[in-house]
């Protein structure tokens, strides 16, 4: 077999999967909504609320992972000076010392281009700015129309 070809590369990015799989799940969901006897705006209402979902959960996710990762930093800090305190290889306390300062000099901290920190305020943080472009549009709109 030769090479793979540019269109079976790009599905097999691990990018596409999501997509992928977020379009099939729409597209089963419509199927199985047009099958039952709903009424359009049921639908539309239901295909909405499982959209703004995944887009809160999207937009959240980030935020709570970088959470849970500076959580298990802190517990790694408080179990290696638990250990520190009760080793007595010399050695070993060197180690620990030394990794405990460059996590003190390097704290985790997920920032996105080194302006705007990743936790778990992040998604209110995306909330009001949202909100308040939205209303400086309509103020806009109103001054133009």
């Amino acid at each position: 077999m030769g090479r793979p070809t540019k269109r079976a590369a790009l599905r097999s990015h691990p990018y596409c999967k999501p997509l992928r799989s977020s379009i099939d799940n729409h597209i089963r969901l419509r199927q199985l909504l047009d099958h039952n006897d709903f009424t359009e705006s049921t639908a539309l209402v239901t295909i909405s609320f499982l959209e703004v979902t995944q887009a809160a959960l999207l937009t959240s996710l980030p935020g709570i992972i970088a959470s849970v990762i500076e959580s298990r930093v802190d517990h790694m800090k408080s179990t290696l000076i638990s250990r520190l305190y009760l080793s007595d290889d010399p050695a070993e306390i060197s180690v620990i010392e030394n990794f405990l300062k460059f996590l003190e000099l390097r704290p985790f901290k997920l920032r996105i281009w080194r302006l705007i920190p990743v936790d778990v305020s992040l998604p209110a943080g995306i909330l009001s700015l949202g909100t308040t472009y939205l209303i400086v549009l309509v103020q806009l709109y109103h001054l133009f129309v």
